[in-house]
């Protein structure tokens, strides 16, 4: 019996069974609360939430569960009070709840295509932001409040507030097509859908199971294998919309299961594979246990390097320039918690000039995320003392050589467009030679200039190898800048993605919007790669030229 497991660990005057009768009232509904329906309790006391993994969920059967009798006798709220003590109150407990589940569940991270966050209660585009404009998910703790104030006010959610649309429902309102994509998506860069066996067959992460039709092995990780792994999830075979795409499994958890699926595998040919398979089995044990040991150790690095890629996140532009006549897009995605890329659009000494600037420092991690939080603060200030964009890179490398260490350095372009004429004034410091499109001839123009990186040589030096180069941005023209991690990006085979297939994609996309444009360069490289990770940082800036100069380029939010 449970209460007689708990009886050493009752001291009070009342038998467990008087004290518990008096904790627990099954008529409150407070008292059934499971915050993230996977065999837990919340209690309503404390509002902590409490490993259940045999309740199934019925009040009535509280009383019962090993896990919550035993919270309750030991609670520092109840312990606090002889009698009853009070309970929290229905909004607290509800606010809790949804915090969590806004934190981990699928359904309460479905995004518009703008990156608007859409609320599992009412199924509508909020105008909360959980995604910004240039690709990078808004940080958890920005997001939450925002999304709890939409919530304070749905009345959808004011009816039902524990009782949200699953994923199902949620994409069946939005239509096929759209629940494929978010399914696709989740694929391509959730590492819990890379697991497979030793023998190459992906494993389900809803059921565990290896599934044998789709092997790694044969077929390389690619758009076709990860469109083949939407179409099972979304058939009958697959349990996941049963359970609300909530994966039962962490990582570790799933390739603990991969490792001994594959030993399982094994066993059944030889003996003597057995004994191999109980060594490797141990060997992934003791692995397993040095990553939770290297885990408990970074936790606190990682809290910081959360803290820190947040400020850099707040440093980029909030939304493009609105500049009559043109549009301006732009995509930012760091391959690690800090990363060395940096773009803005910057106030120039002359109120019709706006300046366009693209940087990429040496290295990652924090020097790096240092070095670019000096070289924007530097920019801004230059860029507001003139127009010429050679002139102000000479101010800012005598602003960073006493500043930046040894051995690293910045490249850059900055571009000065002038909004009456189209008239774009560059400077380049060693950085990757910009782009111009005149889609009338579909001839593409690099945009050069000379000079060093900054912070690399000596003011004179750098002034003296500093050249300026003019264009002129025509109408339908397309100007684009973009960092060395595209050129770069390699696939599953060490392949570079090079010049010549960016430039291929910017003319095949040459008669579309700006923000158009930048999405389907993006998606090029992602096909290209087909899923291997990016090794360095990804930026594009994309600026257009209306058809008509005189017209108004006015800018969506992407």
């Amino acid at each position: 019996m449970v209460l007689d497991r708990l009886r050493d660990l009752w001291r009070g005057k009342e038998t467990p069974e008087e004290r518990l009768a008096q904790l627990l009232d099954l008529q409150d509904p407070r008292f059934n609360i499971r915050p993230l329906e996977s065999g837990d309790w919340l209690c309503p006391y404390c509002c902590t939430n409490i490993p259940a993994p045999h309740w199934d969920g019925d009040i009535g059967s509280i009383g019962g569960q090993e896990e919550i009798c035993k919270h309750l006798l030991t609670c520092p709220v109840t312990v606090a009070h002889s009698r009853k003590p009070p309970l929290k109150n229905w909004i607290d407990l509800v606010e809790f709840t949804v915090k969590q589940r806004l934190a981990q569940w699928p359904n309460y991270s479905l995004l518009d295509p703008d990156g608007y966050w859409i609320c599992p209660h009412c199924t509508e585009s909020t105008t909360v932001v959980r995604k910004h404009w240039y690709g990078v998910l808004v940080p958890v703790e920005e997001f939450l409040p925002k999304a709890l104030d939409h919530m304070r006010g749905c009345k959808a959610f004011a009816k039902a507030p524990l009782e949200p649309l699953t994923d199902i429902e949620i994409t069946e309102k939005l239509g096929q097509t759209d629940a494929r994509r978010r399914l696709l998506g989740r694929v391509a860069n959730d590492p819990l859908f890379r697991v497979h066996d030793d023998y190459g067959h992906w494993i389900d992460p809803f059921s565990g199971r290896a599934i044998e039709d789709l092997n790694l092995f044969s077929q390389p990780w690619n758009t076709g294998m990860m469109e083949k792994i939407v179409e099972f999830l979304l058939s009958p075979k697959c349990t996941g919309a049963r359970v609300n795409w909530r994966t039962p499994f962490s990582a570790e958890e799933l390739h603990r299961l991969a490792g001994r699926i594959s030993a399982e595998r094994r066993e059944a040919t030889t003996e003597k594979h057995r004994k191999q398979d109980e060594v490797e089995l141990e060997d992934l044990r003791g692995k397993v246990e040095q990553l939770q040991g290297l885990a408990a150790l970074t936790k606190e690095r990682d809290k910081e390097l959360a803290a820190a890629r947040n400020v850099q996140l707040k440093m980029l532009p909030d939304a493009p320039p609105l500049i009559d006549g043109f549009e301006v897009s732009a995509f930012y995605n760091p391959c690690a918690e800090l990363g060395g890329d940096l773009f803005h659009f910057l106030p120039m000494q002359d109120s019709d000039h706006t300046g366009f600037l693209i940087g990429d420092v040496s290295g990652h991690g924090v020097d790096a995320a240092l070095i670019m939080s000096m070289a924007l603060k530097s920019f801004t200030l230059r860029c507001r003392e003139s127009i010429d964009p050679v002139k102000v890179l000479g101010k800012v490398n005598e602003d960073l050589i006493p500043d930046i260490p040894q051995g690293r350095f910045l490249t850059a372009t900055l571009a000065a467009l002038d909004h009456r004429t189209g008239e774009l004034h560059c400077g380049r410091a060693g950085h990757n030679p910009s782009y111009m499109l005149d889609p009338r001839t579909t001839q593409i123009s690099e945009v050069t200039g000379a000079g060093l990186a900054l912070g690399a040589v000596k003011p004179a030096l750098f002034e003296k190898a500093a050249k300026p180069h003019t264009v002129m941005i025509p109408p339908n023209g397309i100007f684009l800048m973009y960092t060395d991690g595209v050129v770069e990006a390699r696939d599953f085979n060490g392949n570079m993605y090079s010049e010549e297939r960016l430039k291929e994609a910017l003319i095949l996309h040459r008669n579309k919007s700006s923000q158009e444009i930048v999405e389907g360069l993006v998606q090029h490289l992602r096909t290209f790669v087909a899923g291997h990770p990016f090794e360095d940082d990804v930026t594009f800036v994309v600026v257009r030229r209306a058809a008509n100069p005189a017209s108004s380029g006015s800018i969506k939010r992407t």
